[in-house]
């Protein structure tokens, strides 16, 4: 966090020259496939955990966890 504090106090001194200039079209390109590589990860990581909670679902459904008992 410390480090994190130092440089924000950096950038709000205008110390920080690189963060003054956007990035070149050519690093903006070699940074598009490791970005959309991590936005399918993440999104598969989603839809793996909402898999499982349906498999869950409809196994506690199939075991009868949800029926009252007589």
């Amino acid at each position: 966090m410390h480090f994190l504090a130092r440089r924000l106090e950096a950038f709000n001194r205008d110390e920080l020259p690189d963060w003054r200039q956007s990035p070149s079209l050519l690093w903006r390109a070699l940074l598009f496939a490791p970005r959309l590589i991590e936005y399918f990860l993440f999104y598969l990581l989603a839809f793996g955990a909402l898999m499982a909670a349906i498999v869950f679902m409809v196994a506690a459904w199939i075991v009868g966890l949800d029926r009252k008992s007589n």
